[in-house]
Order: structure tokens, then C-alpha cells, then sequence
């Protein structure tokens, strides 16, 4: 078995020697004095070193602005505080703690420290003491000092945690730095309570991220329930509302808040929370910073940001380049991330113009089976499956404070976004009854061809019966060209014969309904297959002509004839001789003729009829038993057919996003009241395009196109099969209020409530119809044509056997849907200030999420239809208007024009509390629940496909605690959640590889029952994460972090019943067939993982970091789902090259997991400039 290791690459080696060589030439020599810095206590050099300054006198507000934005460090602080105050201004040279004297001199205001590096503005004290005097030191908790929090997408509403009823958690730039995560998501799992990480795509940048058992991810089709703002502009994508982690550069944040439960300030998708980035700006940010990381898995990391201003005008920009080979096999990423940041202040206005631009290229393999992975850690299931993302992002936003009490905010932005897909998959659904097929002998002429000289129609002959009259003039009178023709010449004539009396009839012009009508039989008749099943969008158009008193009760025309007599042929006669195929016509002289048309016999006739009575089809039989043989085995337990089956599916998905927004608020902070109201408005679109094809895997499982090595009834080997075309807008108006009352010292009640209104108008078009067929890739088979035409008789180019695929169009004609919802969504809390270290608070609210374009479209429609079906339990159900119509969707990777869902209703109730143990120790305890209504789940309908659908009710509550703090060189903090995560409603839904799935009569196979209370896959009910750090000198850091998550249901055991030893039966070809028992368990263990860092900061610019992740190499897993394993050893199936067994019953049952990265190292170093 082959164990994990640290990658053995020497990429790691190489970098640490190149850094010790600029080290040297970059490093000072070491005197005796900065060697005994090193031991000196840790001081801030900033605080120390004098600067010149020319701050004129004017507001307060703006003088402190200029000035931190001038030394480059974060400075929190009320607004009110410094309204009507003006400062004599800063001219001249002063140390960082003189400058803010000065400044705030007569203002009865302070600054303090707080704990990541930056300062608050706090009340002060009637004699101000020194920055650095111990007593300012011990009255910070006296004061309480403490952020302010942007509570909505847009700033100007600032509340403390203190005000805000809910269990609010932050990270800081600090934070987020010293973290060394690589990711969004990895950070949030190791710094935040409630939150953990599904890598069901197997890469680290497109992970999931569950909190409080909803989901913000990139994965479509997977419903979301949280919402994500970057600088105001919510980044939930129009398609699906996924969330792209990839597309938010980590060094350009100054921080992250995350706000709890159903908050309607957040608008749309807040069912769970909201996730709020903010990016840092010239004013506050002036450093000059360079990060340089590498080690494990060929990872290389390039992190750069710098800030700039004058007072009046800043720019800020930032750059993250990263690169790695990871550590599964064939899992490469390149993700380049840039952010750019312009703004000005002002007296009174603030604006700044950002722009974000980023560009990924991103590998995840995806889920392995759990024996795979034992036996081969780095290997990946099937390959590749690449995502290509282009982000172009822009916004316009400012801030009027028109007097001391009221400002206004607003924001302007366009949001571009492309995907693209190639997704790797292995066949598992192949039609039980798909018969095997041999190829063309050389000399084989399946297709009769006919020669064509007009219309792209076989060559014939119009023989007109002038003066028609039954009986006295008709077909069977014999006084007349046709009737001597049909019934007469033809079998008596030679060739030559026929062409000499009767060529003046040959090829003469036609009625333009007939040459229609003529065409459609044609075409239908040519390839019935293909043209009845597969091409969805030709018009019909009959063959046969209404019934006319003027042409004696008779139709007057009639095309029929091509159905059956072309494939039949001749007999071996100059035509193919029928009395049913005809027109007539009526002159203006009201002379009614009876036009007969005889086609001319195929050029190739004898060697075609051989061939198909020598070939019977093309199908291969067993010599033994005289059985077909089956592509699959699986129902005559056959060893399936190996020679030319295609064993993978490519998949090409393209999907085209962008969002016009713009918001503005008007808030006011008063004494007793901070309130705010806002209207916002978001204009989405997107275009979304899917297509397949069949291909086949190497040894190692990755896929390829090779159309030669595939037999030739496999048409998607040859040619992609468009799946799903869509188009559409979403509009949503919004306006918000938010109203924060403080009508005694230690109380807060807030009030807040969104009205939502939102247009949808899509167009899809799709590949169910009038047939009622909807297939898959695999399903599209091909066969010989039966006839076909030689344009004016050259036959070059013409298949006479198995031929790509001629289809006019897949799809039916695009469908156009208009939806509209609206929602008032409240939120009522409160919270008590019930001592100086003591916090209580409670929160009633309510929010919902709008169905994504992905599940309505693909909707069930239960219209009544009046057809009843059994239940097999003695009962009847009436049949859906969508499962009748067989509109269907195998997803992710087809859509339907179907009807309207509901918006998804959650209501949230939050109760905790927070404070302080003595000086140091942070820590909160708090409960919550939110119930959904008509959640939105893929359930069963039938034929192994399904429909997005409401389920009912579904509910998630928790409790979430924290401890944090600081004692002398020790620093830690431990997060836990329970969180519980429950289906509240009965329903029924596919479920392929569950133990418990059986086959229901007029429903379908593998459906399974969820009943209420059955906990939901992917969610863990424990969840900790804590940090421990030392400070060894005050330049030197170490510190360990562990995550800890309990075990969680997988994917497709939704009804917590599978279990190992079950066998499940499929309904093959009339008969209950036994698959093999179930080996696995649909479960995953819980798991804790160590993470190591230090950190030595050699001088006051340069610090050099370690960081090792997983330090006891724990193998774990993250996500998983119930699957099959076609590369299970044999039974009685047949092994192809690449390892596929051809016999499906000997599939294997197991759990397909997402695994956890092994122990890795990396080393970083980071370059700070003033």
C-alpha cells in the first residue's frame, strides 16, 4: 500500500537557498547592537521614529484620517465622537504617540491600542496621559474600547458588537496574514465557530463552505443559503448562486464579518448568514508589503500589496500570483488575483474606484473511492476536470457626510464573470438492452443510394392521369400513362426501354407542398432513429393530404409511399412501382389530374439487400445460446462487449455572468438612535451552454477523445451532444431599513426589515419534446441510414454504413419564462448590557432566497393530468404533468423549461451571551435555529433522472461557544458548534446506490424514503477549531492549531439507512436483478487535524515563517457520497485496457470521498516597508 509523504520534490530545497542568498546581500551585518535588539522587549519602531508633518487645522475627523492613513495602521473609531470638533492641525517633526497628542489636544478624546496593530478613539479622561503610560494600559477595559462594525452591504451605519444582536465574528488583516491559510475557506475553518469545509471538487480553492449547515460554494446545483458581499458588491453568482472563492485576493482584505442567521439588511440568499469583505484602501494602508512562499506540492506563492497617500488622494493596490502541482496526481493550479484601489477625501465626500481582475486555472479530480485511496493516496479517480475562471470587477462608491449626524452612501458596479469547464466522468448508465454491433465487413453497402437531380430527392417519374375520373379514367383503366406505367412497362421494359418512353416524365416540377411533404417522409424514413429521437427541432408535416370533395372524397396527395418501399427496393426493376404515392391538380379550366410518382431504383440496389440480409443488423450473438450480447452484461449476466465501447463522458460547460448593480443609504447617528435606509438594485444575467461526448480512459484513468478506437454506433464519440442552451435576467429592487434604539444605557433593540422584488425571465431551450425522449450521452446510438441520395449522381462522400450524426438541432425551440417574487423580510433584537464584562442579546428574523436559474429550470410541474398509476401498495397516485411528458433532467448537465417554485422562506431565532473574564479572556455562548419552508431539493419522478422540487420544511440549530485571550507570552482561542441539520418533511427522492433504493411501478428505480428528522449528508454535528500561540522572544512565534469535525452522513444516504450487507435489485428487462451486497457504510469518521507555525522576525522589515500542516499525516476525509465502482475487479464482466468492467452487477458499493491533504511544509518569507 502506498502511504502518503511530503511531496519529494526538490522545488522547496531550491527556494530556501535562493532566499538565504538574498538574505545575506539583503540583511545588515549583525553588530552588537542589533543582536541585542533581538533580546530587547518588542517595542513599535513606528511609535518610536519622529516624521514631519504638515496637517492644516480643520475637522477632526479628517486630520486623524490623513495622519493614520500617513503612518499606515488601522484606526477605528464612532463617528459621533469627533462631531463639531476641529483640531489647531500637526506641523512639524513628532513621534507617533506626540502627533495624536497634538491633535486631539481640548478635544476630550483618547487613542488606545488594540490588539492586531491598530488604535481606537475612545472618550478620554479630564488629564491625558502618555501613549505609553501603564495607567492608559488598564483603563482599556475601563473604557471598553471596541470596533465598529458595518452592519449592511454599504458603510455609514457603525454599531458595536455590543449593539448587534447576534454572535458576530471578525477577522482582521492581521489575523488573516499570521494565519498563513491559502485559502478563503481554509481560513474560515480554522478561525471561525459553525464553519467547516466539504472539497468535493478535490481542489483547495473550490471547496465548499458550510456554516451553520448551509452552504457558499462553487459547486452548481448544490442549493446555497448564504450570502457574500466584497466591498458592498454581493459576489453569489446569477447561475446557480454559487460562491467562486478563488475570485477574493486574501492579501487585499483589511477584514472579514461574519453576521448570522436570517439578516434582510443582506438581502437575498441570507437564509444561514452573511459573509462581508472588506478591502483595505491608501488611507489606511501605506506599507509596503512582499510575501514569498514555497515547499510541499511544487507550491509557489507571490503576495504583494502597497499603499499611498497625500491626505487628499490615495492608491492602493495588491497582487497575489499562486502556483502548485498538488498533491493528488494530475491536480495543478494557477490562480492570479489583482486589486486596485483609487480614493479621495474630502471635507465632507469620500470616493473610491476599485477594480478587481482575476484569472484562475484551476484542476479538481474529484471524489475517489475510500479502496482506492487506501491503496494509493495520491492517485485520482478519473481525470481531468479543469476549470478556467475570468473575473473583470468595477466599482464606483462614496460616502457624504452632509452634517455631523447624517452622511449618505452610495455604490455603483459591474461585475463580468466566465466559466469554463471540461469535466472528466466515467460511463455508468448505459441502455441494459444496448446491443453489441460488429463493424463493416470491406464491401458492405448497408444504405441503398439513389441518384438525386432535384429537390434532394431520389431521381422519379410524374405520370399524370389528365381528366382523372374513377373508374373511367383512373389507375387501373390502362388508357393512361401511369396506369401502363405502374401496372404494366415497369416489369416489361428494359431500362433503356423505360427511359426512352418515359423520360419526358422524369424529374418535372413539383408543388412546393408536396416536395415538403415528400421531404419529411423522406428524412423521418431514412433514419427513423435518429430523426424520431434525437432531432428535436424539425418540423412535422404530414404525408398524407386532407380529404377533398373535389378530387371525388379522395386525400388530395399522398407521400406515404417513402416509408416502407425505398427500403424494400425494386425487385430488380427500373422503379420502385407504387400506386400510393400521389397529388393531384386542378387547372383553370377545372381539369382535375392525378399525378402518380415512381422513384427510380437505387444505383447500388443488389449490393445493398445483400448486405442486409447477410448482417442482421449489425448484432453480435452468443454462438452459445444464441442470446444478443449486451454492452453491459448485467442482465443476461454476460460478460458485456469490450472491442470499441467508449468508458468516458467529457463534459463542456460554459457559462457566461454579469451584474449591473447600485445601492445608496442615508444614515444618521444620533444619541439615541442609529438609523439607516437604503434601496438597492442588482440587474443579473447570465448564458449558460453544455455539451458532451464519449471518449475512453488511459490506464491511469485519464480521459481522451479518440473516435477511431470507437465503434461507430457510439455517435457522441464523434460529435458533442448539446445538452442545454439558456439565457436569462434576474432584476431584484430592494429597499432596507435598519433602525438601532438605545432609550436607556444597557439596552439596544433593533429593528430592521427588506422588501424584495424580483423579476426572472429566462429562455431555455432543451431536449425533451414531442417524443417524449429524453436521453443522455450515452443513449444516443446510431444506425445505418436505410436509403440515401447522390447529389446529380456522384455517390463520393456518401456513407453506405454507420455514419456521424446529422441533426438539425438537439434542442427544441427556446422557451421563454417569467417568474416574479416578492418578500417583506422583519428582523427584531435586542441586546442588555448587563454588566461592564457581560452581554446578552436575542434576535427574532426572517429571509429568503429566491429559486437560482439551475432549479427553475428544472422545476416539476404538478399540473393535474387525470392519469392515475399503482403505488404498489394498493393505492393510486396521479401522475405529474412533467414525469408524463417525461420532461426530465439528468443534471447538473440538463435543464427544462418547467414551471414555478417558491422562494425559499427561513425564519432564525438567535439567543447568547458574551464578555469578559477578568482582563484578557474573551468568550461568548449562544444557541440558534432557523426553519426553512419549502426548501428546494433534487427529488425522484422517474427514468433514473429527476426535478428540483420543494421538500417542505427543513430546520438547522446549533449552539456555538468561544474562549479567546491573552496571558503573558501565551495567546489561544477554542471555537465549538453542535450543529444539527434535519429534514422536517416525508418525501421521496433517487438515490442510485442506496442499500435501502428500490424500483417503485410508475415512478422508477432506486427511490428511496426521507422521513422527517433524518439528519442531512455533509454536516458535522461537533465542530471545534482552536489556537495555541507562544511568544519564545519577542521576535520569535510559534503556534498550533488544530481542527476537529465528528463524523456526517454522505451524499445519496439521505435517509441515514444504508448500511453494509444490504443488496439492492434493479428492475432489468422485466426481471428483479440482485447487485452485489454493500460494502461500505454511508457514513464518514470524524477526524482532527494539527496544523504547526513559526515565525522569527530577523529585523524590523523582514520575517521568515514555517509552516506545516497536518503534522501527524492524518488521512481523513472531508466529503464523500455513495457510489459504484465500474473499475471493480471481475465477477463475470469482461476487463477492458483502462480497468472498466463491462458487467455492471459486479460494481462495487463504496463510499466516493474527498480526501484530506498529508503533511506539508512550507516556508515563507515577508518583506514590510514603511
Amino acid at each position: 500500500m502506498l502511504k502518503r509523504t511530503i511531496s519529494s520534490d526538490n522545488s522547496f530545497i531550491k527556494f530556501t537557498i535562493i532566499m538565504a542568498i538574498l538574505a545575506f546581500f539583503y540583511l545588515p551585518p549583525l553588530s552588537a547592537d542589533t543582536a541585542q535588539l533581538a533580546d530587547n522587549e518588542k517595542g513599535n519602531e513606528t511609535e518610536k521614529a519622529n516624521r514631519d508633518y504638515n496637517i492644516p487645522a480643520g475637522p477632526l475627523s479628517k486630520a486623524l484620517s490623513t495622519y493614520t492613513g500617513i503612518n499606515g495602521f488601522t484606526f477605528s473609531f464612532d463617528p459621533s465622537l469627533t462631531q463639531g470638533k476641529t483640531t489647531q492641525g500637526l506641523q512639524g517633526s513628532y513621534s507617533l504617540e506626540e502627533g495624536f497628542e497634538q491633535l486631539l489636544k481640548g478635544s476630550g478624546l483618547m487613542v488606545i491600542p488594540d490588539t492586531d496593530g491598530g488604535y481606537f478613539l475612545v472618550p478620554g479622561q479630564e488629564e491625558l496621559p502618555a501613549l505609553g503610560d501603564d495607567r492608559l494600559i488598564l483603563d482599556t477595559v475601563q473604557v471598553r474600547a471596541q470596533r465598529f462594525y458595518e452592519v449592511g452591504p454599504l458603510p455609514g451605519l457603525g454599531l458595536t458588537k455590543d449593539e448587534i444582536p447576534g454572535n458576530v465574528q471578525s477577522l482582521t488583516a492581521e489575523d488573516i496574514k499570521e494565519a498563513h491559510s491559502l485559502s478563503m475557506t481554509d481560513l474560515f475553518n480554522q478561525k471561525l465557530q459553525g464553519v467547516t469545509v466539504n472539497d468535493y471538487q478535490g481542489n483547495p480553492f473550490q471547496m465548499d463552505i458550510q456554516y451553520r449547515g448551509f452552504t457558499a460554494g462553487p459547486q452548481i446545483g448544490t442549493p446555497q443559503g448564504l450570502s457574500v458581499f466584497f466591498d458592498g458588491i454581493r459576489v453569489n453568482e446569477p447561475f446557480g448562486d454559487v460562491v467562486n472563492w478563488d475570485m477574493i485576493p486574501m492579501n487585499a482584505i483589511s477584514s472579514v464579518d461574519v453576521f448570522p442567521g436570517s439578516n434582510p439588511i443582506f438581502g437575498l440568499n441570507t437564509l444561514g448568514g452573511a459573509f462581508t469583505v472588506k478591502t483595505k484602501d491608501g488611507f489606511n494602508y501605506t506599507k509596503s508589503d512582499v510575501q514569498l512562499l514555497a515547499g510541499s506540492f511544487d507550491r509557489k506563492q507571490l503576495q504583494v500589496d502597497k499603499g499611498w497617500n497625500n491626505g487628499t488622494i490615495a492608491f492602493y493596490g495588491a497582487g497575489s500570483f499562486h502556483d502548485e502541482n498538488g498533491w493528488r496526481d494530475n491536480s495543478p493550479s494557477k490562480v492570479n488575483q489583482v486589486f486596485g484601489k483609487a480614493s479621495y477625501r474630502g471635507d465632507k465626500i469620500d470616493m473610491n474606484l476599485s477594480t478587481l481582475i482575476v484569472k484562475t486555472k484551476l484542476v479538481g479530480n474529484g471524489l475517489s473511492p475510500v479502496e482506492e485511496y487506501e491503496d494509493d493516496s495520491e492517485s485520482v479517480f478519473t481525470s481531468p476536470d479543469k476549470t478556467d475562471n475570468d473575473l473583470q470587477q468595477f466599482q464606483l462608491s462614496g460616502a457624504y457626510q452632509v452634517n455631523d449626524t447624517f452622511s449618505v452612501t452610495a455604490q455603483v458596479y459591474r461585475r463580468n464573470s466566465d466559466r469554463h469547464q471540461i469535466g472528466s466522468d466515467v460511463v455508468t448508465d448505459y441502455d441494459q438492452e444496448l446491443i453489441a454491433k460488429s463493424l463493416p465487413a470491406e464491401g458492405d453497402e448497408y444504405t441503398c443510394l439513389f441518384n438525386s437531380t432535384k429537390y434532394d430527392l431520389p431521381d422519379y417519374y410524374v405520370l399524370p392521369i389528365e381528366n382523372y375520373q374513377p373508374y373511367v379514367n383512373d389507375e387501373l383503366t390502362f388508357n393512361n400513362p401511369a396506369s401502363m406505367f405502374i401496372l404494366n412497362d415497369l416489369y416489361t421494359m428494359t431500362d433503356a426501354q423505360i427511359e426512352a418512353n418515359y423520360g419526358v416524365y422524369k424529374n418535372t416540377d413539383l408543388p412546393s407542398y408536396y416536395v415538403d411533404a415528400l421531404k419529411g417522409v423522406f428524412e423521418e424514413f431514412r433514419n427513423f432513429r435518429e430523426e424520431n429521437t434525437y432531432n428535436r427541432n424539425g418540423e412535422q408535416v404530414s404525408p398524407v393530404g386532407s380529404v377533398n370533395a373535389d378530387y371525388f372524397d379522395q386525400s388530395s396527395y399522398d407521400a406515404s409511399f417513402f416509408s416502407g418501399d425505398l427500403v424494400a427496393g425494386s425487385g430488380g426493376f427500373a422503379a420502385v412501382g407504387s400506386l400510393t404515392n400521389f397529388f393531384f391538380t386542378k387547372d383553370e379550366n377545372g381539369v382535375i389530374t392525378k399525378n402518380y410518382l415512381v422513384v427510380a431504383k437505387a444505383v447500388n440496389e443488389d449490393a445493398c439487400l445483400t448486405t442486409r440480409a447477410n448482417v442482421n443488423n449489425y448484432e453480435i450473438t452468443d454462438p452459445d445460446t444464441g442470446n444478443p450480447v449486451f454492452i453491459d452484461g448485467a442482465g443476461l449476466n454476460q460478460s458485456g462487449y469490450v472491442k470499441g465501447t467508449p468508458t468516458a463522458i467529457i463534459t463542456d460547460n460554459q457559462i457566461t455572468q454579469s451584474t449591473d448593480g447600485a445601492s445608496i443609504q442615508f444614515n444618521w447617528n444620533l444619541d439615541k438612535h442609529k438609523f439607516m435606509v437604503g434601496m438597492s438594485i442588482d440587474d443579473a444575467s447570465a448564458e449558460y451552454r453544455n455539451s458532451q461526448r464519449l471518449g475512453f480512459f488511459t490506464v491511469n484513468r485519464e480521459a481522451y477523445l479518440d473516435p477511431d478506437s470507437a465503434h461507430p454506433q457510439f455517435l457522441a464519440a464523434f460529435d458533442p451532444l448539446e445538452n442545454s442552451n439558456f439565457s436569462g435576467t434576474n432584476t431584484t429592487k430592494s429597499i432596507y431599513f435598519s433602525e438601532t434604539w438605545n432609550p436607556v444605557e444597557n439596552w439596544n433593540f433593533n429593528f430592521s426589515g427588506r422588501y424584495n422584488d424580483t423579476k426572472t425571465k429566462n429562455k431555455i431551450a432543451t431536449r425533451f419534446g414531442g417524443y417524449g425522449a429524453n436521453y443522455s450521452v450515452t443513449d444516443l446510438i446510431g444506425e445505418p441510414d436505410q436509403y440515401n441520395v447522390c447529389p446529380d449522381g456522384d455517390c463520393t462522400g456518401v456513407e453506405t454504413n454507420f455514419r456521424r450524426y446529422r441533426l438539425d438541432d438537439t434542442l427544441e425551440k427556446p422557451e421563454t419564462e417569467e417568474f416574479s417574487y416578492y418578500s417583506f423580510n422583519p428582523s427584531i433584537g435586542a441586546t442588555w448590557q448587563a454588566k461592564e464584562t457581560l452581554n446578552v442579546y436575542a434576535n427574532w428574523s426572517q429571509g429568503t432566497r429566491v429559486p437560482s436559474v439551475i432549479e427553475l429550470g428544472c422545476a416539476s410541474d404538478h399540473t393535474p393530468t387525470g392519469v392515475y398509476y399503482s403505488d404498489g401498495q394498493g393505492g393510486l397516485y396521479e401522475i405529474p404533468k412533467s414525469v408524463l411528458e417525461k420532461r426530465t433532467c439528468y443534471l447538473p448537465n440538463t435543464l427544462s423549461g418547467d414551471p414555478y417554485l417558491p422562494q425559499i422562506k427561513a425564519t432564525s431565532y438567535d439567543i447568547g451571551l458574551r464578555g469578559l473574564i477578568g482582563e484578557n479572556l474573551q468568550w461568548n455562548l449562544g444557541a440558534y435555529q432557523t426553519d426553512l419552508k419549502d426548501d428546494i431539493y433534487f427529488v425522484a419522478v422517474g427514468g433514473g433522472s429527476g426535478f428540483y422540487d420543494t421538500i417542505g420544511n427543513t430546520r438547522r440549530r446549533g449552539i456555538e461557544a468561544g474562549l479567546s485571550g491573552q496571558k503573558g507570552k501565551w495567546g489561544f482561542s477554542v471555537n465549538y458548534a453542535l450543529t444539527e441539520a434535519t429534514f422536517e418533511n416525508k418525501f421521496i427522492m433517487i438515490s442510485d446506490d442506496n442499500g435501502t433504493a428500490t424500483y417503485q411501478p410508475g415512478i422508477g428505480q432506486s427511490i428511496i424514503t426521507v422521513d422527517k428528522g433524518d439528519t442531512m449528508p455533509g454536516v458535522s454535528r461537533h465542530n471545534l477549531n482552536a489556537t495555541v500561540t507562544y511568544e519564545v522572544t519577542p521576535k520569535w512565534q510559534v503556534g498550533i492549531t488544530t481542527v476537529m469535525h465528528s463524523g456526517s452522513y454522505v451524499r445519496g444516504n439521505e435517509n441515514n439507512d444504508h448500511e453494509v450487507g444490504q443488496v439492492q435489485y434493479r428492475n432489468l428487462g422485466g426481471n428483479q436483478v440482485a447487485r452485489r451486497p454493500m460494502t461500505n457504510k454511508g457514513e464518514l469518521p470524524g477526524y482532527a487535524t494539527f496544523n504547526f507555525q513559526t515565525s522569527y522576525k530577523f529585523t524590523p522589515n523582514m520575517t521568515a515563517s514555517l509552516l506545516i500542516n497536518n503534522i501527524f499525516d492524518k488521512e481523513y476525509y472531508s466529503a464523500g457520497r455513495l457510489g459504484r465502482n465500474p473499475f471493480s475487479p471481475s465477477v463475470n464482466g469482461a476487463i477492458g485496457p483502462d480497468g472498466y468492467n463491462h458487467n455492471s452487477n459486479d460494481w462495487l458499493s463504496t463510499n466516493f470521498i474527498a480526501p484530506g491533504a498529508p503533511r506539508a511544509a512550507w516556508l515563507s518569507f515577508n518583506w514590510q516597508f514603511d
